[in-house]
């Protein structure tokens, strides 16, 4: 089964993401912040993270994930309401292969996650 890391303060939208994925049949850890996220992996690797709002930079954020073995090569992906202020060079520094609009349904949520990780079985 494969592990997403869903990472992101507001935790209604974070519930909402573990199920729809879930549902979709991938395991789900929640963290809220990149801290967190690395306990909460408990040496598990995932093969993708969702990074949302946290009360910390993104910047800060991608760089503890990055610098961390565990996470070091895994894509992330923003979950931003702001597409347009994230250009590719901006996206390149932050270390994050994507922006994602946070809302949608959850079949579209789970489409996007399927262009970084296979289809669960």
């Amino acid at each position: 089964m494969s592990l997403i890391l869903v990472i992101n303060a507001k935790s209604g939208l974070s519930l909402a993401v573990k199920t729809a994925l879930q549902c979709a049949g991938y395991s789900v850890v929640l963290a809220n912040h990149a801290e967190d996220a690395l306990i909460q992996l408990d040496g598990q690797e995932p093969e993708l993270i969702l990074l949302g709002e946290t009360k910390q930079p993104i910047l800060h954020q991608t760089d503890i994930l990055k610098s961390n073995p565990l996470t070091a090569r895994v894509p992330i992906v923003l979950q931003s309401d702001s597409h347009s202020l994230f250009s590719l060079m901006y996206r390149q520094r932050l270390g994050v292969e994507a922006v994602m609009n946070p809302v949608g349904s959850s079949s579209e949520l789970v489409q996007q996650v399927q262009t970084w990780v296979a289809p669960a079985v």
